[in-house]
Formats: C-alpha cells, structure tokens, sequence
C-alpha cells in the first residue's frame, strides 16, 4: 500500500483526511499564523503555510473552506490542497469551496498564484496546485495595469494543476493614443 495521497478523495491511511496528517501543513480562516499548522491549530494564511511546508519538508498544505485575500507564490515539491471542511475530515471542492482573491499585482507576485522553475528535470519533487477557485485582482481602475490569476514561469512537468476553477480579474484601460493628423483638404 503506498502513501495517503490528498486529492483522491480517500483515507488510506486511517488518520481522519484525505491525505496524511503528519505530511501536511494546515490552513483555516480561524486560523493563526503563529500557531502549529497542525489539524488542531491551523494557520491563517496560505503563503505563511507554503513557506512553513517548504522549510520544513512537509508535502502539502490543506486549507478549509473560505476566501483568502492573499496572493501566493508556490513552493517545490509542495502540494497545495483546497476544497476541505472546517473540521478537515471531508474534502469536496464544491461544497467546501476555497477561494483565493488576488491582491494588487507586484513585480514579485503579478498574480494570484504564481509559480517560478517548479518541477524541472527528472528528479524535482511534485508541486500541485488542486481543489480551488482563484480570482486575479481587479486592476480596472489602474490604466494599462494587467489581471493575472495564475502566472506560472519556466516551470515543468512536475508542475501539475488540477481541478482549479480559474478566473482573471479586469484589467486597466490602456492609455490613450496619440493625436491623429490633419484629414486631407475636400475637394468641390
């Protein structure tokens, strides 16, 4: 029997989620970022969660039901998890949806999610983003600003997305354009 994958919607493993508790960081709007990550004392943040799972070789972060004002930057080799219940022993990404609404785009983060050289070459770790629906921020009142969603860069296979709803935000007007020339003279 292998590892208690999340996104399969089983509990191989008998330990109350789908995927395995002592591999994950955890996430919840009554959450804490000082806290544990732990099932019981769950952060609140997305990003602080992926940084706590990078540094410390956890594979994944499951994050509960609600909407995450933040935007985030994946981590390698860590799985990213949304769509669970309050309590984490059910995951459905419907009736548990997990929103992720962008903040105002930076150049470090253009996006909502962004990815940079993740999963390349035969022996990266597997970075998965699964189970939300993610919003680009609006930028309609800033002129010629872009609305990404998801910005991914010089990633490769080990890269995977999956079962994301995803939507880019309104993006500002363009500038205007130049004055253009005089109409030729009429003739009678």
């Amino acid at each position: 029997e292998g590892p208690d994958l999340a996104g399969d919607g089983q509990d191989t493993n008998c330990d109350g989620v789908d995927g395995d508790i002592d591999l994950a960081i955890f996430v919840a709007k009554n959450g804490n970022d000082q806290a544990l990550g732990t099932r019981f004392e769950p952060m609140l943040t997305i990003q602080a969660a992926l940084d706590l799972a990078y540094a410390s070789g956890m594979r994944d972060v499951y994050v509960a039901s609600g909407v995450y004002s933040e935007s985030v930057n994946l981590q390698e080799g860590v799985g990213l998890f949304g769509g669970y219940s309050a309590d984490f022993e059910s995951r459905n990404t419907l009736v548990y949806e997990t929103a992720i609404l962008g903040q105002e785009p930076s150049e470090a983060l253009p996006a909502t999610v962004n990815g940079d050289s993740l999963g390349i070459g035969n022996d990266a770790d597997q970075t998965i983003l699964d189970g939300f629906t993610i919003f680009g921020a609006n930028a309609a009142n800033v002129a010629g600003e872009n609305s990404y969603a998801v910005y991914l860069w010089a990633c490769g296979s080990g890269l995977e997305l999956r079962s994301n709803r995803i939507f880019g935000g309104a993006g500002g007007n363009g500038s205007n354009g130049g004055p253009g020339s005089d109409g030729l003279d009429g003739f009678a």
